[in-house]
């Protein structure tokens, strides 16, 4: 974590150092990020920078924290206030987590080569710190959808929340082939339009996801 000589600098200073460390950390893995080339950036000496930071892993874990929070922070304020609906919850993760993604491509990439065990710097207990959120969230509403006779008590609550987390994953590159496909239309669309589009194909989505686990009711 910063030492108290960088956290007694401007907010200003802060945020311009932040954004300078996050292009270089964001754009390939740690190993291969170059402190020197960052310091050199921005025109900070090696000495000042052992001031505000022990090291370079001191430095990205900093980056990794506070990205990490950001995101916390844009899902949570837009998640329900209290989540019942195991499909519902689903689909707005769906959503939102594709949508952070394209807003802020720079976040995603640091928290991608994070948590990716072939060039992440961390152990795995923190890699799972940072990944598991999702998981635990959906595992507990899947068993409590289960037990509310809404969704099929045979499936494996397990299975299927490793298969969320894997489908996440795939969904956003889905959204992203459609954008490359129809990156003319895409690039005139507005900001809404862009969210509407994604929030449709969520919900398409969902609506097969649910024929396969939602409880059928009799007709």
């Amino acid at each position: 974590m910063p030492k108290k000589a960088f956290l007694n600098l401007p907010g200003k200073k802060q945020d311009e150092f932040f954004d300078m460390a996050l292009e270089v950390f964001a754009h390939q893995p740690y190993q291969q990020a170059s402190l020197s080339a960052l310091l050199k950036k921005a025109g900070m000496a090696k000495g000042t920078f052992y001031q505000y930071f022990s090291d370079k892993l001191d430095l990205y874990d900093y980056l990794v924290i506070n990205v990490f929070a950001m995101k916390q922070f844009y899902l949570k304020s837009r998640m329900p206030a209290h989540p019942d609906d195991f499909f519902r919850v689903f689909e707005i993760l769906l959503r939102l987590e594709t949508g952070f993604r394209l807003q802020h491509p720079s976040f995603h990439s640091l928290l991608s080569f994070a948590t990716d065990p072939r060039f992440s710097p961390f152990g795995q207990d923190r890699i799972d710190e940072l990944t598991q959120q999702h998981q635990q969230l959906l595992h507990k509403l899947l068993v409590r959808s289960q037990l509310k006779g809404s969704v099929v008590t045979h499936a494996d609550a397990k299975l299927v929340t490793f298969c969320c987390q894997l489908m996440l994953e795939e969904f956003h590159r889905y959204v992203n082939q459609q954008i490359q496909q129809e990156k003319e239309a895409f690039s005139e669309a507005s900001t809404s339009e862009k969210a509407d589009w994604i929030a449709d194909s969520s919900r398409r989505f969902m609506n097969l996801f649910r024929r396969g686990l939602a409880v059928q009711k009799p007709v």
